[in-house]
């Protein structure tokens, strides 16, 4: 698998939001789940809730965050410093 600049600068940009996200253990935890959905253990909903929430937070405070957002668009599009509005 080859990485691009783009998907890159998302992983960074995650990375300094919600590291959590990007953590070892998160893949781990869903693979679990995954098992336990498989084996009727626990639903689906309840899965997706648990993962879900916590990443809806974070973006809702994200999309709050005024700055946060721009460095993101300016990372994406690699003008860092560059406003959309130029």
């Amino acid at each position: 698998m080859i990485s691009t600049e783009l998907g890159e600068n998302i992983i960074n940009y995650l990375s300094d939001i919600y590291p959590e996200l990007l953590l070892p253990k998160l893949t781990a935890d869903i693979e679990q789940y995954l098992d336990e959905i498989a084996e009727n253990k626990i639903s689906k909903k309840e899965v997706l809730n648990r993962f879900y929430r916590p990443f809806e937070n974070m973006l809702k405070t994200v999309g709050n965050n005024q700055q946060s957002y721009q460095k993101y668009q300016d990372s994406l599009y690699g003008i860092e410093g560059m406003t959309t509005n130029n």
